[in-house]
């Protein structure tokens, strides 16, 4: 197979005797074939001078400077990227604090508006009540505020038990969206 390092000068048929001129001549083109090799180190760790290595197409095949630059330049990339994004997850991560900080506050003040309005609707009962002992002229007229008032004061209680339980789902909406859970 010819090469730039050896072209074979004599053919050899097999099953005959070849002349040491033939033979000689052959050895001397091997020969400078190594000649045209690069010489070795004096710590035989490579050689003298720069060995060109071609594309590598195989993975046993050597890399070359621009593989490897073109490599670690990539890797940097690629580091800078999951910088950035670990970055930006802490960042998500402390605005879906932040936003189950303020669900939780919601949520106590919609349980405290609720509280509000148990108290009030008790407090109202008990003086409707009052006013039924009071007056008892006016005792049918009063028993009949008294029940339109109750019904009033229930409308109302369940009017902020709905807005509690309403502000109650969007807080877990907000904390599944933000946890993703």
């Amino acid at each position: 197979m010819p090469n730039d390092y050896y072209q074979r000068q004599q053919a050899f048929p097999p099953r005959t005797k070849a002349k040491s001129e033939q033979i000689r001549s052959e050895l001397d083109a091997v020969a400078s074939g190594f000649e045209k090799l690069p010489k070795p180190t004096a710590e035989a760790d490579g050689f003298t001078v720069p060995v060109k290595v071609g594309t590598a197409t195989d993975p046993d095949h050597a890399a070359t400077l621009a593989q490897l630059t073109g490599a670690e330049a990539e890797i940097q990339q690629n580091r800078e990227a999951a910088q950035a994004s670990a970055s930006q997850a802490a960042q998500s991560q402390q605005a879906a604090l932040g936003s189950e900080q303020a669900a939780d506050s919601s949520r106590q003040q919609a349980e405290q508006h609720k509280n509000d309005a148990a108290q009030s609707a008790l407090e109202a009962q008990q003086a409707a009540a009052g006013d039924l002992i009071d007056d008892a002229g006016v005792s049918s007229l009063k028993a009949w505020s008294s029940e339109k008032l109750q019904q009033e004061l229930q409308v109302q209680t369940n009017e902020v038990e709905q807005q509690v339980q309403v502000i109650t789902g969007r807080s877990l909406l907000a904390t599944s969206l933000i946890y993703g859970s």
